[in-house]
């Protein structure tokens, strides 16, 4: 038995330079994501202005390496600012699209009163008709009226 651990041993010494690794056989790819989880994302970051790659897969149930690489996707599309940190998981960036509450409330205020002003405008438009034309033949028609009618002094 002792002999037979000798030799398994001496073999991988032999045959291990030969076999390659596993973590090196892998190439560098960006693991793959759906359009789906890039929307999700987006999303994420209309919601907040700083997040992680953890704090993404953990909200779109993604895998980290999944996160990572839409992270880096919408990073290069100006989605979000380059990515922070060091470590796999602990790597952060900023949102470049957050929409905030007030912010949003802020916009739709300005909406709303380029809306007012656009709609004060056309009503200025319809209302600036002469209506003296008008007034003067309702007064010669009251004044008809008028003579027509005894007064009752009653």
């Amino acid at each position: 038995m002792k002999r037979r651990g000798f030799l398994q041993a001496l073999g991988a010494a032999v045959t291990a330079p030969f076999v390659p690794l596993p973590a090196l056989a892998r190439t560098a790819t960006a693991a793959p994501y759906s359009a789906a989880a890039v929307h999700a994302a987006i999303y994420h970051a209309k919601s907040r202005s700083v997040f992680s790659v953890w704090g993404l897969a953990k909200a779109t149930n993604m895998t980290p390496d999944q996160a990572v690489a839409v992270m880096e996707h919408l990073a290069e599309r100006g989605v979000l600012g380059p990515l922070q940190g060091t470590t796999h998981g602990g790597r952060w960036a900023s949102s470049n699209i957050m929409q905030s509450q007030t912010l949003a409330k802020a916009r739709a205020a300005r909406v709303a009163r380029e809306l007012q002003v656009k709609a004060s405008q056309t009503r200025k438009l319809h209302f600036d008709i002469d209506l003296t034309k008008l007034t003067a033949r309702l007064r010669t028609i009251q004044a008809r009226y008028e003579s027509q009618q005894p007064l009752d002094m009653a």
